[in-house]
């Protein structure tokens, strides 16, 4: 979790701006979703993700990764092992 703090805090992230000059990773979009990619390494992807209003991820499981959320803008409804949690601008949440 700290390295993966390390590498958000000198991503442009933190200051809600995404990175559109990245040449190896485009945007794509799937529904009510936009994916950008900013950034890899051996232990981390670091993404900009947008959902528009009224979209849902439906429920899933990543067997072999956690999923770290920054909230920049609104709100976010998660399900964590059965709780119902909502996040809001400028907060955090791990998902496992």
């Amino acid at each position: 979790l700290n390295n993966l703090r390390n590498i958000l805090s000198k991503s442009k992230l933190k200051t809600n701006k995404i990175n559109t000059n990245s040449s190896i990773y485009k945007p794509f979009k799937f529904g009510k979703e936009t994916f950008h990619p900013q950034s890899f390494d051996e232990d981390s992807f670091v993404m900009h993700y947008k959902m528009e209003k009224g979209g849902m991820v439906p429920m899933h499981y990543h067997a072999h990764v956690d999923e770290y959320f920054i909230i920049l803008k609104g709100e976010m409804k998660f399900k964590v092992n059965g709780k119902t949690i909502i996040k809001k601008a400028g907060e955090e949440i791990m998902v496992p």
